[in-house]
């Protein structure tokens, strides 16, 4: 049986993430649906935030459910946990406030650091990959307009 501190854990880090996903879809109500006759930048952010609620529910009823007790060793787990969800909030802010693409690159840095993957000079290339990327194949492949502010 789960003890009460990891349901406790489970409980906290589920509502982050659902309340996370439900700021996604609150952002994504406000942007428009359609545009030029194919789908709108909203969709992107209203199935993020979809995916987060399912995600943290899954991940809830996982825990509960769970034989054992989940134990975080030291304050790393947490910590790991908090840089994930900075770097989601910075990818918020600076894609909201530019434009999409930076916003992805800033997220993707910030989350290879949370997590401690790669040296510092292959994560700046993974993200200026991943966001050239998106750039490309979104905006100027599919003309499919981002969330993002329009200069």
């Amino acid at each position: 049986m789960t003890s009460l501190h990891s349901i406790r854990s489970a409980t906290i880090a589920a509502a982050i993430t659902a309340a996370v996903g439900v700021l996604c879809i609150v952002g994504g109500l406000q942007l428009p649906f359609h545009y030029a006759g194919s789908i709108g930048p909203a969709w992107l952010p209203l199935v993020i935030g979809i995916l987060l609620i399912v995600c943290a529910i899954a991940y809830w009823i996982g825990a509960v459910r769970a034989d054992e007790a989940i134990t975080w060793t030291d304050r790393s787990g947490w910590l790991t946990i908090g840089g994930i969800y900075v770097a989601f909030i910075a990818f918020l802010v600076v894609a909201n406030l530019t434009f999409f693409a930076l916003g992805a690159f800033v997220f993707i840095v910030l989350f290879l650091t949370a997590v401690n993957s790669y040296s510092i000079v292959k994560r700046f290339v993974i993200a200026l990959l991943s966001a050239g990327a998106i750039h490309v194949v979104f905006v100027m492949l599919l003309e499919l307009p981002l969330p993002g502010a329009r200069w």
